[in-house]
């Protein structure tokens, strides 16, 4: 087919092939132009040797510098070159032009930057003389400005290289166009702090580009590089209108019409974001996806360009709290990050901050999986155990994240924290046992984790608080107090302790060290919610509960949660939050026996968090005491049977729930069921038996069925615990993993 075109058709299609840069295509035709007759013979050495130097700068287009050692494989385009320009075709403006802007380029590439200079004085290109007959010749005119301003700079840095000079040589007019923003930077950064000119000189480039699809990867850098200067360079207030964007946005509305609108950034964040998104879109389009062996180097540099864009993207919309945003960017580039353990473990970080927690498991399970230890293993083994412990209830899962960060912190820094999320998850864990014995067994080994913990790092205020909650759990509660108060020596700003602490005075039954100190500590944090409902109990207990009887419920109440429910930091934690003030308040009218103001209580919980246990569990003690104090004997039972299928569906949402088991007993005995109710108690016992109420309403049971030897141990063991049992359970305490 090549052999066929002779003529104007010939030199249409090499104009063609040299003005979309086609030198693949270029060197099948150089066959046809070197043929007799092709009317074209005369222009053969020039055409081969534009063919070789191109061929060799795309073929090494990703690695190419500017050295001497470029000068052996472009010997025989020099030969042509200079033949050229010896012949009598030579005598054409044109070709004269072109053969010298070719060497120049040739000598550029070799190193060779004065000689360079030389060739494009010889072309005589500034006296403006030679007329441009194509898109070729703009194309080398520009190229040689470019290779004249890069070769003058070369010339004056003593020392320098072309690798230090020239970062991608593959395309010169690139590489020209991402120095001269730069340069005018440094230029006017030595005056001044902050340049205009500079960033105005980076906007006209890429407005100027923004239609091209041949400066795709130049505007790719040049976004990526102008989204880095305004984040760290320009102040929020310095931010001008570009005036290059809004000639560009005038010019779009003049060809395309009124009816069409275009986004032009209004502020600094507004173009940052425009541009990162810009940047992300060009180099995500660019990333090599073919495994093969020869294309890795490739793949590697394409994914570098790509993460740099994406850490930019991180920093700035992190900063905004766009998460949402951010993981669906993220999950685009998936697709090419197979491998990548960085880019698997910043995803698996924006579903975490998204609140997408399963999700985030899976990713940072996928994340690990992948068989490359890097300096992050360690830290995705933390988050996975910390998402399993607070979000999931996965604990055997935590327990066996935490037991491999500890074989991989090899007793670093993070090695208190690695032991004291294995005791955390072991604590929780044992939560779950109904067998008092078993479950305090694990506690025994909690408790052993928690002192080795604090033995590794004696400052760390989690590791002390956790351990003297535990003691408090067992009852230990004068080594709990040391614990107590070494957790806010180390930190006195910890509410957690500081309500532990309070409980430990009302367990010794000083209620009113634990009130000073609940008050103090209300000064501090008045939106606290524990401490809220701790201080209103102790006040009922010293008989203050007036204050806030006398006060409409409603009114109290939505006082409260405005003021507590502050705190939360998530839409479920608000609501329960919410939830749970309407729910002290209604068992705190229950105890003062104001039941008239407990429906409203409930209704308000009910609508915010329905499928409560804890709302069962009041509306059963609602019911059993207004059957209490009903003389109509029927409704009486009517009210005492809806009592106790209230509880019994508390039960059947949580069936260790010790409230409604110890309630649901205290129905039986009043229907006279003394075996169930006996049962229902030592059901109680056996998940908790260190609460005194539970040996006290046993031992009633039993000395009404006149076993009074049995009534009088259970009454010993209640007197016992009574001086170690708080006003609200410790096991109540939030156990915390991070510092709020």
């Amino acid at each position: 087919m090549n052999s066929k075109l002779k003529g104007s058709r010939l030199e249409a299609e090499v104009d063609k092939c040299r003005s979309e840069c086609n030198w693949r295509r270029l060197g099948d035709v150089l066959l046809s132009v070197r043929s007799k007759n092709s009317g074209m013979q005369q222009y053969g050495d020039l055409l081969q040797a534009e063919y070789i130097i191109e061929s060799f700068i795309d073929q090494n287009s990703e690695f190419l510098e500017s050295k001497a050692e470029n000068k052996k494989d472009l010997e025989k385009a020099a030969k042509l070159l200079y033949d050229t320009l010896q012949s009598s075709v030579a005598e054409k403006s044109t070709v004269f032009l072109e053969a010298n802007l070719l060497l120049a380029k040739l000598h550029y590439y070799c190193a060779e930057y004065e000689q360079a200079i030389q060739d494009i004085e010889n072309s005589r290109l500034e006296f403006g003389d030679t007329p441009f007959e194509s898109l070729r010749d703009l194309r080398l005119v520009a190229e040689a400005y470019a290779i004249k301003g890069s070769g003058m700079l070369s010339s004056s840095t003593s020392g320098t290289n072309g690798k230090q000079n020239v970062d991608r040589m593959g395309e010169l007019l690139e590489t020209t166009l991402e120095r001269v923003p730069l340069m005018r930077l440094r230029h006017n950064l030595i005056d001044r702090l902050w340049d205009d000119e500079g960033v105005e000189w980076y906007r006209r480039i890429m407005t100027s580009l923004g239609d091209k699809v041949v400066g795709e990867k130049l505007q790719q850098r040049l976004s990526r590089q102008l989204a880095e200067v305004l984040i760290r360079g320009m102040p929020d207030s310095g931010y001008m209108e570009s005036q290059s964007v809004s000639t560009k946005s005038q010019n779009l509305r003049f060809y395309t019409g009124s009816h069409r609108s275009y986004f032009s950034p209004a502020s600094r964040i507004e173009e940052i974001l425009l541009l990162l998104l810009i940047s992300e879109v060009l180099a995500t389009k660019d990333v090599v996806l073919n495994r093969a062996e020869e294309l890795a180097a490739s793949r590697q540099n394409s994914l570098l360009v790509a993460k740099s864009v994406y850490n930019l993207l991180t920093l700035v919309l992190s900063a905004l709290r766009q998460y949402e945003l951010l993981s669906n960017i993220h999950e685009k580039a998936m697709k090419f990050a197979n491998e990548d353990k960085y880019l698997w473990f910043q995803f698996a970080l924006t579903l975490l901050c998204h609140g997408r927690y399963i999700r985030a498991s899976r990713i940072l399970s996928q994340c690990l999986a992948i068989e490359q230890y890097d300096d992050n293993t360690l830290a995705q083994h933390l988050f996975a155990a910390n998402i399993a412990l607070e979000h999931l209830g996965q604990y055997d899962e935590a327990i066996n994240h935490a037991e491999k960060a500890i074989k991989l912190c090899e007793r670093n820094w993070l090695f208190g924290r690695c032991l004291l999320l294995k005791a955390i998850a072991l604590s929780m864990k044992a939560d779950m046992v109904v067998r008092y014995n078993s479950r305090n067994e694990m506690r025994l080994e909690v408790i052993k984790l928690f002192e080795n913990a604090a033995a590794v790092d004696p400052h760390d205020d989690l590791i002390h608080y956790n351990c003297a909650r535990q003691h408090a759990i067992a009852r230990d509660l004068q080594v709990a107090r040391d614990w107590c108060e070494r957790t806010l020596e180390l930190n006195p700003e910890m509410p957690p302790a500081i309500m532990l602490l309070a409980l430990i005075f009302t367990a010794q039954k000083d209620y009113k060290g634990a009130l000073e100190l609940v008050i103090d500590a209300l000064e501090d944090f008045p939106t606290n919610y524990p401490l809220t409902v701790l201080k209103l109990m102790l006040e009922v207990k010293f008989d203050n509960g007036s204050v806030y009887t006398t006060q409409g419920t409603s009114d109290y109440g939505t006082s409260t949660v405005s003021m507590c429910s502050r705190q939360s930091r998530t839409v479920e934690t608000h609501f329960m939050m919410k939830a749970n003030i309407w729910l002290e308040l209604a068992e705190l009218f229950l105890d003062l026996d104001r039941m008239e103001d407990v429906r409203p209580c409930i209704e308000e919980a009910s609508a915010l968090y329905p499928n409560s246990h804890q709302i069962l569990y009041i509306k059963g003690r609602l019911l059993a005491a207004r059957a209490a104090k009903c003389e109509n004997a029927a409704k009486c039972e009517h009210l005492r049977s809806d009592a106790k299928s209230s509880l019994l569906g508390a039960l059947a949402i949580a069936p260790s729930h010790v409230s409604s088991l110890r309630h649901l007993a205290h129905i039986y005995r009043l229907e006279r069921n003394i075996p169930m109710a006996e049962k229902m108690l030592r059901d109680v016992i056996q998940i908790d038996p260190l609460h005194s109420d539970s040996w006290q309403a046993l031992g009633m049971i039993l000395s009404e069925e006149g076993r009074f030897e049995e009534a009088l141990e259970c009454y010993s063991t209640a007197s016992a615990l009574n001086s170690s049992t708080p006003l609200i359970p410790f096991s109540t305490l939030p156990v915390l993993i991070h510092a709020s």
